[in-house]
């Protein structure tokens, strides 16, 4: 009987959100509450997007049914229920507005900050609690505000298929429904289960084909609603528990809007270099998750369920924590380190493509010298102090026992001038880092290390004992500072290489125009070619995309070439010309002879394919040295 009244008060609230989203269907036209679509939209006819409204209406419908009936508890179960209602006003009034004419894209972050801090005023706790520790009121006041416009814009940005904006923060909360049945906070869960009915109700008219949307309106209300309770309600564990909880509350549309940031950040630099003006943060474009897969030729029900599982999956993983301990720490650090390095070549390949360009860009760009000597010089100091702080706080354990020097000051100070001297001394700032190879930065680590040795010595030596901790601490110290120092100088590099990763090595269809080859030839011209590839701006690759070698040494099949599979000789050409649906193959071979030449061009015949030779070498020789030329093309 326990049971039976909240199930009812669920069962009721899902009724009421049907009822409450027809209703919506036909008196959105009336309102003016209509999505056009246009060039960034995936739908081809009008419909309406008052959908939120239902959603927003149910639930404060549910909740004050709730609190009348006692079922719960009192507001209905939920610590911030008045304060949710009063702050998401703010968000309808302009999300109403915003849907029937559109609202300046500040005008509405305004009011965003607006209702964040109308929540954060009336909230339950206080001010100056920020997940249970002590901080000023308005370093509490500004991160909640951050928080909150951070997944009101994430659910806003995301909404952009059928279902797929509902389903994510219906997700989102039966997870943290879950996580408060664990806790036996059966009146909290009840609470978030309503926002779940009435979801849910609004999920029946919502699925592909759509007779409804959200609209700007439900997506920032559910955006605020997630952000508000998560942190009021389940952000109360533990420390790591709220640490990991947006990515456990909102680990999709935060990726969507983190790639988002990125690349209009990099397009905005791209664009005033080149005397194109600035390109704003809030500028639209059609490189979001849900498009990316669209443009695979997924439809939109399996683009809805593969974002919608990946979300499972990464809320389970970030809730492990708070459900394990120490064991669910390590499990999720695993998982989160394996689904990064599997997905961040599929997830972020354009701003991969951007952010070489910018490198690109950025190297050939005249740039005064001394002021760039400068910022990398302040910058390894900085790096030098962070990494010699960082060793003495790991020794400390964490502050639970004494630091090895009653003034760690005066290490971090003899440590930096010691660094500081010997990345002089190895002319640093006189490389070039983007033609640097392995040699030099192992030059600049192993001089770090010594560095770090040097530093503890002289300080035990003048103490007049030599310690096996110093020399510990200082290592460390030259582990953290090598990293700090080197990270900016090889980002460019590591870049490059995922941008060439992210394009060549996806074997999803690609545009009409781009050419899908196969390299022949894995010696020193494959090789090169591959090189050509890590050092021209990615934009060019919209000419070719390489998914392999082949090459007739039969050793070599099956073998990866910095990334690339060597796939087969070339007899294997026709099979994989059917699977991979090739255009052609680029040939990287110097010289061919007859035998090899008749067979190539007997399996061009048979598969259809078109022949790209590359060439990298020098023509001469000549009386005349500027008459040496150096090229590099595929023609």
């Amino acid at each position: 009987m326990i049971l039976m009244e909240p199930l009812l008060m669920l069962a009721g609230t899902f009724v009421v959100s049907l009822g409450a989203t027809r209703l919506m269907i036909w008196l959105g036209p009336k309102l003016g509450l209509m999505d056009q679509p246009d060039a960034r939209r995936v739908h081809q006819t009008a419909i309406p997007r008052a959908g939120g409204l239902a959603v927003w209406v149910t639930f404060l419908l549910a909740m004050l049914v709730s609190a009348w009936s006692g079922v719960g508890g009192a507001g209905g179960g939920l610590p911030g229920t008045v304060a949710f209602c009063l702050s998401s006003v703010i968000l309808v009034l302009v999300g109403v507005v915003d849907d029937r004419r559109g609202v300046p894209a500040l005008v509405k972050l305004a009011c965003q900050m607006a209702a964040a801090a109308v929540y954060w005023w009336l909230k339950p706790g206080g001010s100056g609690n920020l997940f249970g520790l002590e901080v000023p009121w308005f370093v509490d006041l500004g991160c909640w505000i951050v928080w909150i416009v951070l997944l009101i814009n994430a659910f806003n940005l995301i909404d952009g298929l059928d279902g797929l904006c509902g389903g994510l923060a219906a997700i989102s909360l039966t997870c943290m429904v879950a996580l408060e049945v664990s806790q036996g906070h059966w009146g909290h869960a009840l609470g978030l289960g309503l926002m779940v009915a009435s979801i849910g109700g609004f999920l029946v008219y919502n699925r592909n084909p759509a007779r409804i949307f959200l609209g700007d309106t439900g997506s920032m209300v559910l955006g605020l609603f997630l952000a508000s309770m998560a942190s009021d309600v389940v952000g109360r564990k533990t420390l790591l528990g709220s640490v990991l909880l947006p990515v456990a509350v909102a680990g999709v549309p935060l990726i969507d809007v983190v790639l988002a940031i990125w690349r209009r950040s990099v397009r905005s630099v791209l664009s005033q270099w080149g005397g194109n003006g600035a390109v704003g943060i809030f500028a639209p474009d059609k490189d979001h998750l849900h498009h990316r897969l669209l443009a695979r030729g997924w439809s939109q029900r399996k683009a809805t369920r593969v974002l919608h599982g990946l979300a499972i999956l990464v809320s389970v993983i970030a809730l492990l924590p708070t459900l394990m301990g120490s064991t669910g720490v390590l499990l999720a650090a695993l998982s989160a380190f394996v689904i990064a390095l599997l997905g961040l070549r599929h997830l972020a390949s354009v701003e991969f493509i951007q952010s070489g360009n910018l490198i690109h860009l950025a190297v050939k760009r005249r740039t005064n010298e001394w002021r760039r000597r400068l910022i990398y010089f302040l910058h390894d100091a900085g790096g030098l102090v962070l990494g010699c702080a960082a060793a003495l706080i790991v020794d400390s354990n964490f502050g639970h026992r004494s630091f090895l020097l009653s003034q760690p000051w005066t290490l971090t100070l003899v440590f930096t001038g010691t660094g500081l001297a010997m990345l002089l001394g190895l002319k640093i700032y006189r490389r070039v880092w983007n033609r640097a190879r392995l040699r030099e930065f192992m030059l600049v680590a192993g001089g770090l290390m010594l560095a770090a040795a040097a530093a503890g010595t002289l300080i035990d030596v003048s103490a007049g004992d030599l310690t096996w901790r110093m020399q510990r601490v200082c290592l460390m110290a030259g582990f953290f500072s090598t990293v700090m120092v080197l990270l900016p100088r090889s980002l460019p590099e590591v870049l490059r290489e995922l941008a060439v990763d992210s394009i060549h090595r996806q074997k999803h269809r690609v545009p009409r125009s781009v050419k899908r080859v196969v390299v022949y030839g894995a010696g020193d011209l494959g090789n090169l070619y591959l090189d050509y590839l890590a050092s021209i701006p990615p934009d060019h690759f919209e000419q070719f995309q390489v998914l392999g070698f082949l090459d007739d040494k039969k050793e070599l099949r099956a073998r990866l070439i910095r990334g690339f599979e060597v796939m087969g000789s070339l007899e294997d050409l026709p099979r994989l010309g059917r699977e991979l649906r090739l255009d052609g193959i680029i040939l990287a071979i110097g010289r061919l002879d007859d035998v090899r030449l008749g067979r190539l061009q007997s399996a061009l015949a048979d598969s259809n394919l078109i022949l790209h030779r590359w060439s990298c070498g020098l023509q001469g020789p000549s009386e005349d040295p500027s008459s040496g030329q150096f090229q590099c093309d595929v023609a």
